[in-house]
């Protein structure tokens, strides 16, 4: 029987054919210039690339084993204390200087989404190292319950452990500022002295500091809206002569420019309540 005519199909575009060998490409005839392989090797910036990166790997693959190592031991006993001290240490580093220069709010707000609030002048050295230790044995606690023992660390994420156990402090560290925060605000204002308790020789001081800002109002009332004892020592001992250097010194402050703060700050609100 036979078969029916096939109908002719549209003509080929000759530049569409593809050659049947493209599969394999081979070039046996020509030997590879492993000179100009070298070549592009050795250029500086690669290398450094190259470099970085082995070192990365080495670090991750290196936390991987020290991660299998806590979990044998069930984070527990000499691995874990000798492991939790060395993040500490680290984790406490890095705190002490974002916290001193500033720069822990800008990071804290990028990765939790909340702003904290400030008061100038603080907090100073001491409350910074209470606030540093108190953020890493929070977040160690969190670390080792919530992110190693639940599995949530993965090397394949390109963060070391030091990595994202910053990352954690930097979590804890908001919780903790703002009870601190919270502290020295209620401190402040029980701090307040009440008006019959202000010396006599304190209005004087603050009328001559002041006399544009309390036009409204009674000296009196203006030296009760100070918020803090060491405010008004602060105005008192400006007032009789003494530096900014002396008068750190002597309320245990840092340095001159947080007594600048202090008064700076505390001028600011006298303007506003009294405007």
């Amino acid at each position: 029987m036979d078969r029916p005519a096939r109908r002719p199909g549209p003509p080929v575009d000759a530049a569409r054919l593809q050659p049947d060998n493209q599969a394999d490409i081979q070039h046996v005839d020509q030997p590879i210039d492993e000179g100009l392989v070298a070549a592009w090797l050795d250029d500086p910036d690669l290398a450094a690339e190259l470099a970085d990166e082995l070192e990365r790997l080495r670090r991750l693959q290196a936390d991987e084993d020290l991660l299998l190592t806590l979990q044998l031991h069930q984070f527990t006993g000499r691995p874990w204390d000798r492991f939790s001290r060395e993040l500490a240490r680290y984790g406490l580093g890095v705190l002490r200087a974002w916290i001193r220069y500033g720069t822990i709010y800008g990071k804290a707000k990028a990765l939790t989404g909340y702003g904290l609030g400030r008061i100038e002048g603080w907090p100073n050295d001491e409350v910074v190292e209470d606030i540093a230790a108190d953020t890493v044995v929070a977040a160690l606690i969190y670390f080792r319950d919530k992110v190693l023992m639940t599995h949530r660390w993965q090397s394949s994420g390109g963060a070391s452990l030091g990595t994202f156990f910053v990352g954690q402090c930097l979590y804890q560290f908001a919780n903790i500022y703002r009870s601190a925060l919270r502290a020295e605000l209620e401190r402040i204002e029980h701090a307040t002295t009440p008006i019959d308790d202000v010396p006599e020789d304190w209005f004087d001081i603050i009328k001559g500091i002041e006399a544009t800002i309390v036009a409204n109002d009674t000296v009196a009332e203006a030296m009760a809206l100070l918020s803090t004892d060491r405010a008004r020592r602060a105005l008192f001992m400006q007032e009789h002569g003494f530096s900014q250097r002396e008068i750190a010194d002597e309320l245990g402050l840092p340095d001159a420019k947080s007594v600048e703060n202090l008064i700076g700050y505390q001028l600011r609100q006298l303007r506003k309540r009294t405007s």
